[in-house]
């Protein structure tokens, strides 16, 4: 059987579970392992087939071609094969290393679902992977919530500044015409007036700039 292993899956592994090999060693490691893989009966959301390793814990996601060639096309979390995306691991992961509470939270929910037997759980089992998202959850709520309201004062901060650079472009516009013989001084002046009176007090126009 041809086995391939695509460089984006040898890339995954290395990063998720062996970060000492390079990629051409990560690439010959799962070439290596296929054999010991075992089928999972879950496939992912685009219908591919997913194998598990116990060595290290981790899914291989598969694509047979027509000719049965077998590409391993990436490699996720264990716990991924119950529901998570790749996309959204790689957030959970993102998100574990600027927070400690959720890096505490995604420790407990890897731990319950790479548990013996999680992919077909028991009723306890499932309880208690059910409890560890449903905890994970609420502290990404929590974790949120700062992160909204900060990203709320940026925009506002943005808007200041973007309206506040239109103001003095109209200001400049007005003077400009008057230096420019488009209109009268006094015409410019009144412009520049309407836009800010404190742009003709003395505070600001007898100020050195440094």
């Amino acid at each position: 059987m041809n086995v391939v292993v695509t460089h984006h899956a040898a890339q995954r592994f290395a990063k998720r579970h062996a970060s000492h090999l390079t990629a051409v060693e990560a690439e010959d490691f799962l070439r290596q392992a296929w054999p010991r893989a075992g089928r999972i009966r879950e496939r992912t959301y685009s219908g591919q087939e997913q194998w598990q390793l116990d060595e290290p814990r981790c899914v291989l996601v598969v694509k047979r071609d027509a000719d049965g060639t077998v590409a391993i096309v990436t490699v996720l979390p264990r716990w991924d094969a119950i529901g998570l995306s790749e996309e959204g691991n790689d957030w959970l992961e993102a998100l574990a290393e600027a927070s400690p509470a959720v890096a505490r939270e995604v420790a407990e929910v890897r731990a319950a679902v790479e548990s013996p037997g999680a992919l077909t759980p028991s009723p306890v089992q499932a309880a208690s992977i059910a409890s560890a998202l449903r905890l994970l959850r609420q502290t990404l709520m929590q974790e949120a919530i700062p992160v909204a309201a900060e990203a709320k004062r940026a925009r506002a901060q943005a808007e200041h500044v973007e309206a506040e650079r239109q103001r003095m472009k109209r200001a400049l516009r007005a003077a400009l015409r008057g230096l420019t013989g488009r209109t009268t001084v006094e015409v410019a002046v009144a412009g520049v007036a309407a836009v800010d009176p404190g742009l003709l007090g003395a505070a600001f126009l007898d100020r050195e700039e440094a």
